[in-house]
């Protein structure tokens, strides 16, 4: 048994819809023109791949990665409502949408998306949530980034004291918590809200379903052959399938593992004898995915797959997101003055970007939750200080009649 290439991607592996590049429009907006629709769709699939390449090739290779592409472009969709100029721009040409692409048209795809993610399916449970978090210390929350954010991404609003950095990083872990049922337990400290700390976006996403027949456990042992060349004896998943997508081609052999309710597939990568899975990630990253799902086709077919769990929520294994972004091309959000539009006559820069994830798969089915933060600070940004530190004008006035008592100069204070 060779490596399996597995992570948690975006619309393009979570939706069986997104094989036709198709996005339902179950909202209350119009609905958007196909030709931009499908170029949204085909866009946010490349950033999710090109996403998950920047992080593969950021592990080791004995490290195991789970995250979701989807969660990072939600949460930036939404960011997108406070910015203008470059930092849009960038936002926007790296999530797949195109640079200067219309602000409404971004925020009814991701309303429409959302929708059909959470569309009723009582055989599986699809969760996402979204949060915002601000301090009016930092000023007036700007109106369209509040509306947008209610409106397009349900997003829940939390007025909080960033200056109670343990305080408030207790309520944005709790918040996680429910809204991955309990699968990230903690995503920050306190210590990531140290500073002149004015906001914190959020997105949650969970997953849990049953395959449409259950694994059986394997009573023979087999071995997996790990890239660092270590063999591990483990006993397999076992199902034989009368009628399963899969293809097998020079590179890759693929399967896609029907869950009930058949809204969800897993999609399970197997690269080519003698080939890594990074290669395979390159491969997904310009653009192959499209190619290999068109070449599926329902075959008779034992599928054997070890049980596994993922879990990068060690401090140590988190995946810090700046690099990963700014390697794709966003790189004004992370530097004054940022996000213009947080809050009125805002410049709020990202301190922290962040993202957590865990993945079960067992016989019964498969579990999973993400988390992704990011936080801003203003370097401009402190509690307001009158520092009367060199020569002023005093006026000691009488407030209701507006009388002028006394007025004077201090020029020169005593030691």
């Amino acid at each position: 048994m060779r490596t399996i290439a597995l992570g948690l991607l975006a619309s393009a592996m979570l939706l069986n819809g997104c094989r036709n590049s198709t996005v339902e429009q179950t909202s209350s907006s119009p609905a958007l023109p196909n030709d931009i629709q499908t170029a949204f769709v085909q866009g946010n699939t490349e950033f999710a791949f090109q996403f998950f390449q920047q992080l593969a090739e950021r592990t080791e290779p004995n490290q195991n990665l789970v995250c979701s592409p989807l969660g990072v472009q939600l949460l930036f969709s939404l960011m997108l409502n406070a910015s203008e100029g470059q930092v849009y721009d960038e936002i926007a040409e790296t999530l797949g949408y195109g640079k200067g692409a219309a602000l409404e048209a971004v925020n009814r795809h991701c309303e429409a998306l959302q929708q059909t993610l959470l569309a009723n399916d009582t055989q599986q449970r699809l969760h996402i949530a979204n949060s915002i978090w601000y301090d009016n210390a930092a000023g007036v929350l700007h109106p369209d980034f509040a509306q947008a954010t209610a409106q397009f991404y349900k997003a829940e609003a939390y007025q909080v004291n960033f200056r109670d950095t343990v305080g408030t990083a207790k309520m944005i872990n709790e918040w996680i918590r429910k809204h991955t049922f309990g699968m990230v337990k903690e995503l920050i400290t306190p210590a990531d809200l140290v500073g002149p700390t004015t906001f914190a976006g959020v997105n949650c996403l969970y997953f849990k379903g049953l395959f449409e027949r259950a694994f059986e456990r394997s009573k023979v042992a087999t071995l997996f052959h790990t890239e660092t060349g270590r063999k591990v004896s483990l006993y397999p998943m076992v199902q034989r399938f009368e009628a399963v997508p899969y293809m097998k081609g020079a590179e890759v052999e693929m399967v896609a593992l029907p869950y009930q309710g058949g809204s969800v597939r897993l999609y399970l990568l197997l690269p080519a004898a003698g080939r890594s899975v990074q290669s395979l990630v390159a491969d997904l990253a310009t653009g192959r995915w499209n190619e290999w799902l068109a070449q599926l086709r329902p075959t008779a077919l034992q599928v054997e797959l070890p049980r596994f769990t993922i879990d990068n929520q060690a401090i140590d294994n988190q995946h810090d997101l700046q690099g990963v972004l700014q390697a794709l091309g966003i790189r004004a959000a992370f530097a004054p003055p940022g996000f213009t539009k947080i809050y009125v006559n805002g410049a709020d820069s990202i301190s922290v970007a962040r993202q957590v994830a865990k993945i079960v798969v067992n016989e019964e089915g498969t579990e999973a939750g993400a988390a992704t933060i990011v936080i801003t600070q203003r370097s401009a940004f402190e509690e307001p200080v009158f520092r009367a530190n060199r020569p002023f004008v005093f006026l000691l006035r009488h407030e209701s009649t507006g009388a002028i008592l006394f007025a004077g100069i201090l020029r020169q204070p005593q030691e």
